[in-house]
């Protein structure tokens, strides 16, 4: 059911949206059934890598505390990996980029370039989700950026005063003096979404306010189906919602698809081969978001065409 939420930190509310912009597209997606979590099979695949062991972790870029109970599988296997990898390096310096990478050149504000329409229904929209927000939070964003940090607002105003996974993951790989490192960077996340034309970009964010709009008519919570979907077990149903439920053209769908999943999905994996292929005699944890593990372009299943042996982890 949908809550209208009191009281927000504005600032903190930005920086936690804008760490997790570039990682969280599949938040706009819900409406969606989805089958009971599967407790036997958790997010893990394990790389048999000569006679040590490495693995691939599934993980959701939430704050949600039930779900970043992880299984005890995965905590023994994160315990006794060397060196942790995540999509970002999570350090100050990353997300001080992240957040310059998000924002409008000097001197532009969204509120200039957006139509009265739009910042009408956009306002409208957050002053239903919380007291005290407005566009001029988001005024330095890009457009795509504003879209992403609405599909994220009901989980920040919700789990936002919590870390998410990944920032769990880090924080504990530099507490146990493994060695760390990322996947990608961040202008390659958001190169994603900064090649979209400005027409994509008011596509992708007028199908946002529609989604939000609906959420408020049907009193439905978007981010329960998202969890839903995550407790399940099954990445294929993560990746179903970018394919299914965000209402934008097939054409700007099937590229958005291209650009956050499949071309990510070549990348990382060529990223985890070359460190597997370093690191031998290492026990090396990967840790990407759950959607990237879905269909026969999975990043496990690439990895196997590399010749590695993979094979998903029972609890």
């Amino acid at each position: 059911m949908h809550t209208r939420y009191a009281n927000p930190r504005p600032l903190k509310l930005f920086q936690s949206l804008s760490l997790w912009l570039p990682l969280c597209l599949l938040y706009l997606f819900a409406n969606a059934s989805f089958s009971h979590a599967d407790a036997t099979r958790p997010y893990l695949w394990v790389i048999e890598n000569g006679a040590t062991p490495s693995y691939l972790f599934g993980t959701i870029h939430s704050g949600h505390p039930e779900l970043n109970q992880l299984p005890e599988k995965v905590k023994l296997a994160f315990s006794h990996s060397d060196r942790y990898y995540g999509e970002l390096e999570l350090d100050q310096h990353t997300i001080a980029t992240t957040r310059e990478l998000l924002q409008l050149p000097e001197g532009q504000q969204l509120s200039h370039l957006l139509s009265k329409h739009q910042i009408t229904r956009i306002n409208k929209l957050l002053a239903a989700t919380a007291e005290n927000l407005s566009l001029s939070l988001f005024d330095r964003l890009k457009p795509w950026a504003l879209a992403i940090s609405l599909s994220l607002l009901e989980d920040q105003l919700r789990y936002g005063r919590y870390p998410a996974m990944d920032q769990q993951l880090y924080a504990q790989a530099i507490a146990q003096g493994k060695a760390t490192g990322a996947l990608e960077t961040p202008r390659q996340q958001t190169r994603v979404f900064d090649s979209l034309s400005w027409r994509e970009q008011m596509q992708l964010l007028d199908a946002v306010l529609q989604a939000m709009e609906q959420s408020l008519e049907t009193a439905a919570s978007g981010m329960d189906q998202t969890y839903a979907a995550y407790r399940s077990g099954d990445p294929d149903q993560l990746n179903a919602l970018l394919d299914q439920q965000l209402p934008v053209s097939d054409r700007l769908q099937r590229k958005i698809q291209r650009l956050l999943i499949t071309e990510r999905n070549r990348y990382m994996s060529e990223q985890i081969s070359q460190q597997l292929n370093q690191y031998p005699n290492q026990q090396l944890f990967f840790a990407v978001g759950a959607a990237h593990f879905g269909s026969d372009k999975g990043i496990q299943a690439l990895l196997q065409q590399r010749g590695f042996s993979i094979k998903r982890a029972v609890q």
